[in-house]
């Protein structure tokens, strides 16, 4: 297997490919609407993008009201999440 010796000179991709919900969380339930309610958002890259996600302008805080707890914040610049597409959508899994 062939590594790269100069990986530093290599430029960020334009964009960040996250998968999400279309529409509804729960259409995801329902065998007619499953296969339409995902879909890949490509995001410009953003290097400065922190745990969390945190950038400049904004931050992602994970809280459930109802049972009182906090989520654990996700890091979108983790290779196997980047390879991936991100986190599958889920509306059971926080």
């Amino acid at each position: 297997m062939a590594t790269s010796s100069n990986q530093g000179n290599i430029a960020p991709p334009p964009f960040r490919r996250l998968r999400h919900f279309a529409f509804d969380p729960s259409l995801s339930r329902r065998i007619e609407t499953y296969d339409i309610n995902e879909v890949i958002a490509n995001l410009p890259w953003d290097c400065s993008l922190g745990i969390g996600p945190v950038d400049d302008y904004l931050e992602v805080v994970d809280y459930d009201p109802a049972s009182k707890l906090f989520y654990a914040p996700v890091d979108l610049n983790e290779r196997y999440l980047l390879a991936q597409d991100g986190l599958d959508p889920s509306d059971s899994n926080p």
